[in-house]
């Protein structure tokens, strides 16, 4: 993709983590910028020498917004830059549109500014640690490899630090897909579609093909990696121009990967080759074993050898706030899910317990249905404490289904009180909230934290 010509003027509309590592990678470059931000100036105190030195080098700022942002844009822009947590409205992107003015956000203005080979990694469930994966392995491998994007590093920070032969390794969210218009990854990978994030983009449907603009741009020479098992991501793929690659845990997958038996597998010229066993990875769970194949069939598709690529997945450890394991309190097991901010993924950690289990669930309500929890909880879990903002909503789902075994906390601290009281030697404490945390927390990583933290003091206490 070609860059932007250099008298491209570009608002910059957000002035978060992304927003501020927007504005300087296109300062630095010489474009002309301008900065709106709804936030008064005041709360953006501990970036006061960014900003200084942003201002003096003519960049423009807006604290407070502007009175009329599309009339702004038109006199102003000709790119608009939202910031991935602002939802543009369709009647800005059609006048913006009408006006000449591009709606376009981090992700794809970096992709046209920054040099090297794209593997972009999207999915409702699982894209940061298969990211962080494909990066480990191609790394070990003696790559020159960057991995950046929704994973919280900008990939527009790595302006000017890249070369054509280095691989960019991109987390990809749904609210960044949204704003992207030539965005071409030379492998995408999609690992799932469960519902989420209906709170902005309205329904399933739009949803899905938000996913799916990760191959809109793909050509033949291009590579599609896909979950054969979620017919979800092969109707997102639809009639893309790239090569369709599957990875499966139901059987064999032709020019792919699956797992057969308690061994990961590839093709390999056309046989079928053990990359690794299933013991001996670090990462648990099936759903993870889903992450790697797709690891690993993207890293073959850049090149790697199949040994190579195994010996690296079973070096790689589990991210934190993802199933992670605690410890343990008087034979109870505290595991910090924090990370399930939806019903697909709460349903995967609950797959992966071997113990009865006492579910924290719960926290900020962005309107998800938790019909599909239902029978999981039935199965495997012991008794719910209920917090958050959701706890009535989820009571009641709970009990029209027929399950009562249910406590009502509205905080983390005291779900977590009530669970150490109620549980057993052998039990599994298990934190997943099929919610996303804004209710009480900054996001999900504080929540884990706030989690951790309470563990770890009750064990001290333990251990005294």
């Amino acid at each position: 993709m070609k860059a932007y010509p250099k008298k491209t003027r570009f608002v910059v509309w957000g002035f978060g983590v992304t927003g501020r590592a927007l504005a300087e990678a296109l300062n630095k470059r010489g474009y002309p910028v301008s900065v709106v931000e709804d936030k008064p100036e005041s709360q953006f105190a501990e970036h006061s020498e960014t900003i200084k030195s942003l201002k003096k080098s003519g960049v423009k700022f807006h604290f407070g917004g502007v009175s009329n942002l599309l009339e702004f844009a038109r006199k102003e822009a000709d790119v608009l830059s939202p910031s991935p947590g602002i939802s543009v409205p369709m009647d800005v992107v059609d006048a913006c549109d009408k006006a000449r003015v591009q709606v376009a956000g981090e992700i794809e203005i970096a992709s046209r500014l920054i040099q090297g080979k794209m593997i972009a990694v999207t999915g409702t469930d699982g894209k940061t640690t298969t990211a962080a994966l494909i990066h480990h392995i191609l790394s070990a491998h003696g790559l020159t490899a960057h991995l950046a994007g929704n994973i919280g590093s900008p990939l527009i920070g790595l302006s000017g630090t890249t070369r054509s032969d280095h691989w960019l390794v991109v987390e990809v969210s749904s609210y960044q897909l949204e704003t992207v218009r030539l965005f071409r990854p030379h492998i995408a990978v999609l690992l799932n579609v469960a519902e989420d994030h209906l709170e902005r983009h309205g329904d399933m449907r739009t949803y899905l093909r938000t996913k799916g603009r990760i191959f809109d741009r793909q050509r033949s020479n291009d590579h599609a990696v896909v979950n054969f098992d979620d017919p979800n991501c092969l109707q997102a793929y639809g009639q893309s121009r790239s090569q369709l690659h599957g990875f499966s845990l139901a059987g064999p997958v032709p020019h792919g990967t699956w797992r057969a038996g308690g061994d990961l597998m590839t093709d390999g010229n056309g046989k079928a080759k053990k990359v690794v066993g299933v013991d001996e990875l670090r990462l648990a769970c099936e759903h993870n074993q889903l992450n790697t194949l797709a690891s690993i069939l993207t890293c073959r598709l850049a090149g790697l050898p199949i040994d190579e690529i195994g010996k690296a997945a079973t070096m790689f450890e589990s991210l934190p706030h993802r199933v992670e394991k605690l410890g343990e309190i008087e034979g109870v097991l505290w595991v910090n899910d924090s990370k399930a901010t939806n019903v697909h993924s709460t349903i995967s950690a609950l797959k992966c317990m071997d113990r009865p289990v006492i579910l924290l669930l719960g926290g900020y309500d962005k309107g998800l249905d938790i019909t599909e929890l239902v029978p999981h909880i039935s199965r495997r879990v012991r008794h719910v404490v209920l917090l958050g903002d959701t706890r009535n909503r989820f009571r009641k789902e709970l009990r029209e289904s027929g399950y009562t075994r249910i406590t009502m906390r509205k905080t983390l601290q005291e779900a977590c009180a009530a669970a150490h009281g109620m549980s057993e030697a052998g039990d599994v404490v298990l934190l997943s909230p099929a919610s996303s945390s804004f209710d009480q927390f900054r996001d999900y990583i504080e929540r884990g934290e706030t989690f951790r933290k309470w563990v770890l003091k009750k064990l001290e206490r333990t251990d005294s």
